[in-house]
C-alpha cells in the first residue's frame, strides 16, 4: 500500500508554476473561472481557492471537464 497519498486538488501556487503566470493574473483567472465554473472546476473555502486536479489536468491536457 502507498502511504502517499494522491493530490487530488491544486493551490493558487501550482496553477501560477503550471501556467507561468505572475501571482496576480494568476488569481484574476482563477477568479474568473470560479465565476463561470468554466473552462474547468474551482473550489473557494473561506478565502482559500482550490482547483480539483482531475478537472484541470483534463482542460490542461484538450480532454474537456470531468
Amino acid at each position: 500500500m502507498n502511504t502517499e497519498t494522491e493530490k487530488m486538488v491544486y493551490g493558487v501556487e501550482d496553477i501560477q508554476v503550471m501556467l507561468s503566470l505572475g501571482r496576480n493574473s494568476t488569481y484574476s483567472f482563477l477568479e474568473k473561472v470560479y465565476a463561470e465554473q468554466k473552462p474547468f472546476r474551482v473550489i473557494k473555502i473561506g478565502k482559500s481557492i482550490r482547483v480539483p486536479k482531475t478537472s484541470f489536468d483534463n482542460w490542461l491536457n484538450g480532454k474537456g471537464d470531468d
